[in-house]
């Protein structure tokens, strides 16, 4: 049987350089052989959690940490891979937060004509 998914799994991601190797190899197994491979998909999933201190506060630091992996992925792959990148809400308990988040990157579907 084929396999269809590539998935790695990370613990306390707090930026893309943490995951960009993984992006890469994911990348790199969409990319090769395109259109004969029976790779679809792959996904890097993680929990990252933060503590409100005098750098700031831990909510508005996982949005942050979101927003930069969103868009430094998307200048990361190829132009035949889609990346979007989904995330639970976040979770608040005293002064700290957490969160997870799933990075999907899929190849891009040709248009019809």
């Amino acid at each position: 049987m084929d396999s269809l998914v590539v998935v790695e799994i990370k613990n306390q991601v707090r930026s893309y350089s943490q995951i960009v190797r993984d992006v890469d190899r994911i990348d790199g197994m969409l990319h090769k052989n395109y259109r004969g491979s029976s790779f679809q998909f792959g996904c890097v999933a993680f929990y990252t959690s933060a503590r409100t201190d005098r750098k700031g506060e831990s909510t508005k630091k996982l949005t942050d940490c979101f927003s930069l992996i969103q868009s430094e992925v998307a200048d990361g792959v190829c132009d035949v891979i889609n990346a979007s990148l989904y995330n639970t809400t976040i979770h608040r308990v005293g002064d700290s937060a957490w969160s997870a988040g799933c990075l999907l990157l899929n190849k891009k579907r040709k248009a019809r004509v």
